[in-house]
């Protein structure tokens, strides 16, 4: 398994603990109810300044969910011994509760302390205390973000994307921004704007940020691909575009994956502007940016199949699911198909979350949109041009999904459906699976599926949880954020006593 982990200067960011102490009086809640507000807070509020020394004498906390899904490729499996199992998931416990007061969709991000959470509309990040749920910091971003943060470096990386107002042929022609924040206050250390948007998590490695840029669909056909920054400065150092035809569109969606020595995402469709890159599994060379090779899921690379979650690393392979519902298993040394598996044979609907794995079982999410779904082949029959509909103001019921679980030969080992579509991923830890269905946090068994434990939201859980030494994190669509505290095992007592 890759992590992140050796990136992070431990001693450095150990401050953070410190700055926790003096956080219970900044907004947040340690109740059931929170009462945190993001719009009555200035844009960044620290709740005190940071010390002039660096403590070196206190203890570092397990927390290590600095990434979506985890890592950065993307496995969402806490290898650590959190005391969550199969025995003991049926006893998380609320610890708190924050209210953002807008919806969220990233998931949280959990290192050193703090839990950090982006809302969607006004783009908040907030660093809340994981032990109390107090604000420790805020900082106002001002733009649309559901891509999940990552953490590196004592910094936060995170973008926007904007829309704009005035029907379809504004919807993706609002400019955004790529930031790096400081993860001990909240404040900038730099921005760069960006042709299009950003809503895929970052890869970050060896001093350079690569970031996925979307935007491609029509009517604006802007050249999404994948950015490369310099994690100092922000300068560019190559930039990959899916389709190299101006206003031919293509885009990369999801978080991108890094496997040791390639970038790995998948891309979206392009603009009429026939490709071999689009539609696709694509691996970039970290150093300059080019292509080392592309697994094409659809040919016409116009039809809106976009892999639009992200690609997985484990093992030789890599793993992403189509739009077309097909679960695709790559070589990741030179892109070779290993394995397709349909999962879910309605077309442009089939797909949109991101496997994860221990290692041994692959989970991954599908699902269809309601009657919106029936009609999605004889649309791509006809070669027209479609475009789903927000899944953010879908009510409950009116849509379904799967969330399955297969071998590494992709043999389905169980399946559970939902009324709603799976979105993002789900993360593993001791042989029990956390993920938002429909509104609940849910605990399953890893083997069977059997459910564990089931806490109910009262929203849709969009956002994947995180399960790390000091609890499991969640958030649902109404900006609620979750802590629950993972019990001890029933004779961890006893084993203390001898």
């Amino acid at each position: 398994m890759l992590t992140t982990r050796g990136t992070f200067n431990y001693r450095k960011l150990i401050v953070i603990i410190g700055l926790l102490a003096g956080a219970g009086g900044c907004g947040g809640s340690a109740s059931g109810n929170g009462n945190g507000n993001v719009a009555a807070l200035p844009n960044a509020v620290p709740t005190t300044d940071p010390p002039a020394a660096i403590p070196t004498n206190s203890p570092i906390t397990g927390d290590d969910w600095v990434t979506f899904a985890h890592d950065q490729a993307r496995t969402g499996y806490e290898a650590q011994d959190t005391g969550l199992s199969s025995q003991t998931a049926q006893g998380l416990k609320l610890r708190w509760q924050y209210a953002a007061g807008e919806g969220i969709y990233s998931s949280p991000v959990v290192y050193g302390g703090l839990v950090i959470i982006a809302t969607f509309t006004t783009g908040t990040i907030t660093a809340l205390s994981a032990s109390t749920g107090s604000v420790v910091w805020q900082r106002v971003l001002g733009g649309q973000t559901d891509a999940t943060p990552t953490i590196a470096d004592n910094t936060l990386f995170v973008g926007t994307h904007l829309f704009g107002v005035g029907g379809p042929t504004t919807y993706y022609a609002v400019p955004s921004n790529f930031y790096a924040i400081n993860l001990l206050d909240g404040t900038i250390k730099w921005d760069v704007p960006l042709v299009a948007q950003d809503r895929s998590s970052p890869v970050v490695n060896d001093g350079v940020v690569y970031v996925g840029i979307g935007g491609g669909d029509p009517p604006n056909c802007l050249q999404g691909g994948v950015n490369a920054y310099d994690e100092s400065s922000g300068a560019t150092i190559w930039q990959w575009q899916v389709n190299p035809t101006a206003q031919g569109g293509g885009s990369v969606w999801g978080p991108l994956a890094y496997d040791g020595a390639r970038i790995v995402a998948g891309t979206g469709n392009t603009c009429n502007t026939p490709v071999m890159t689009a539609n696709s599994v694509v691996a970039l060379n970290p150093a300059n940016g080019s292509l080392d090779w592309s697994l094409v899921a659809q040919p016409n690379s116009a039809s809106d199949d976009d892999t639009g979650g992200g690609a997985m690393v484990s093992g030789d392979y890599a793993f992403a699911i189509n739009k077309d519902g097909s679960l695709y298993s790559v070589d990741r040394a030179n892109g070779r198909l290993n394995f397709s598996k349909m999962l879910n044979p309605v077309d442009f609907n089939g797909g949109w979350s991101t496997p994860t794995t221990d290692g041994t079982t692959i989970v991954v999410g599908t699902g269809l949109y309601g009657t919106e779904a029936t009609a999605a082949s004889a649309r791509r029959a006809r070669g027209g041009y479609y475009q789903l509909a927000t899944h953010r103001s879908a009510a409950l019921g009116s849509t379904y999904g799967q969330l399955e679980a297969l071998d590494f030969s992709g043999n389905v080992k169980w399946t559970v459906t939902t009324q709603n579509q799976f979105f993002g991923y789900a993360a593993i830890n001791n042989g029990v699976v956390v993920a938002g269905l429909d509104q609940a946090v849910v605990a399953l068994s890893l083997a069977s599926g059997t459910t564990l434990w089931s806490y109910p939201t009262p929203a849709l859980v969009d956002a994947s949880p995180a399960i790390v030494s000091s609890g499991v994190y969640a958030a649902d669509t109404d900006g609620n954020v979750y802590a629950f505290t993972i019990p001890p095992a029933a004779n961890s007592s006893a084993r203390r006593r001898r």
